[in-house]
């Protein structure tokens, strides 16, 4: 049976202007979940100087709750003011849409940009 999996995004905002971004990034990143992959990421302008971290995501909506991820992310009192996650226009069945774009021989894509978020040795058909 295949699991539904979500592309999202997350929006970490930084606990002030002096938040080491590169930092909040690896933190985050760094949270290992099962069900869950991490993609692109860049930091985007919100004003006065200040930035937000925004980073791809694909979930297995069976295996991960946002909220336990959220939970773990505002942990790093240090870095992290708040975070919020902008659910996905797509839904897919996991694992049937890994070679859907020329080039791309990954287990997971970005389904929006067509760019690869991991490598895999894993081939299916979009059919």
């Amino acid at each position: 049976m295949n699991h539904l999996s979500l592309l999202d995004s997350l929006l970490t905002f930084p606990a002030d202007d002096e938040t080491d971004m590169e930092e909040l990034q690896k933190n985050v990143k760094a949270i290992e979940m099962d069900g869950l992959v991490w993609g692109a990421s860049k930091l985007v302008a919100v004003g006065f100087g200040i930035k937000k971290l925004q980073i791809n995501l694909v979930v297995e909506d069976e295996k991960v709750s946002l909220e336990d991820l959220q939970e773990k992310i505002a942990e790093d009192e240090d870095h992290v003011q708040s975070s919020d996650i902008v659910r996905s226009r797509f839904m897919l069945p996991l694992f049937s849409y890994a070679n859907c774009f020329p080039g791309c021989n990954a287990e997971v894509v970005e389904a929006s940009s067509g760019s690869c978020i991991r490598k895999s040795s894993t081939t299916t058909s979009c059919d």
